[in-house]
């Protein structure tokens, strides 16, 4: 995973905001913030110009700029089962990549794990 890739989470359903990888934190955990259709508490709409619309392959990217908003403040440490897969759904430009920066908290919050996690058979 590299910087400003986004990925949808596993379970989908709970968790229906895409997650942007920001950086590693170890084999299991990274960093890594959240974007939403909403315009609430204080989120911040993104423009266009700070996604990728097709990755390198000219694939077109499932996520992509749809009255995106940076939920703003905290970054948060996510562990990789979070993610759905390994591949990313879309990907910020280097301009989207500063936008994050400039509106997220240095230092993470632990996000724990989510209940299902506990409840899958």
């Amino acid at each position: 995973m590299t910087k400003g890739e986004i990925f949808w989470a596993s379970n989908k359903e709970n968790n229906p905001h895409p997650i942007v990888f920001m950086e590693r934190i170890d084999i299991s955990r990274f960093k890594a913030c959240i974007l939403s259709t909403k315009e609430t508490n204080g989120n911040i709409l993104m423009s266009e110009e700070h996604f990728l619309s097709h990755d390198n392959q000219n694939n077109p990217y499932s996520i992509i700029f749809n009255n995106t908003h940076l939920i703003t403040g905290d970054s948060f440490i996510k562990m990789n089962f979070w993610l759905r897969g390994d591949i990313a759904q879309g990907k910020l430009t280097r301009e989207g990549i500063e936008f994050i920066e400039k509106h997220i908290t240095e230092k993470p919050v632990l996000c724990p794990a989510p209940i299902w996690i506990y409840r899958q058979e």
